[in-house]
């Protein structure tokens, strides 16, 4: 019996605005807008055998958040926190399966 293979590709994008505004006063809500770029790998393995007869299913996947820096500017000279730039960037991925019963 030989097993047969089904290959699948992904890719997205996503841009989300940040709903925070610009931290000038007594507040420190850091938030930055982020963009997201993902891509992906799966595979789908048939005919195991009896012992696995149904087909299994193996991703890969990885993504990269970019936030662009975000200048807070605060208003008091005395503020003890004082002006600061946010950003920087996220990468993750993993891998996953699935087997039926």
């Amino acid at each position: 019996m030989t097993a047969s293979k089904r290959l699948t590709l992904r890719a997205g994008y996503s841009f989300e605005p940040t709903p925070a505004p610009e931290q000038r006063g007594s507040t420190n809500f850091v938030d930055n807008d982020k963009h997201t770029l993902t891509a992906g790998v799966g595979v789908r393995i048939f005919g195991l055998g009896a012992v696995v007869p149904q087909p299994i299913d193996l991703d890969l996947y990885a993504a990269a958040t970019i936030l662009p820096d975000r200048a807070h500017d605060k208003l008091s000279l005395v503020d003890p926190v004082g002006d600061y730039i946010s950003g920087g960037h996220i990468i993750f991925g993993g891998v996953e399966s699935r087997w039926r019963f």
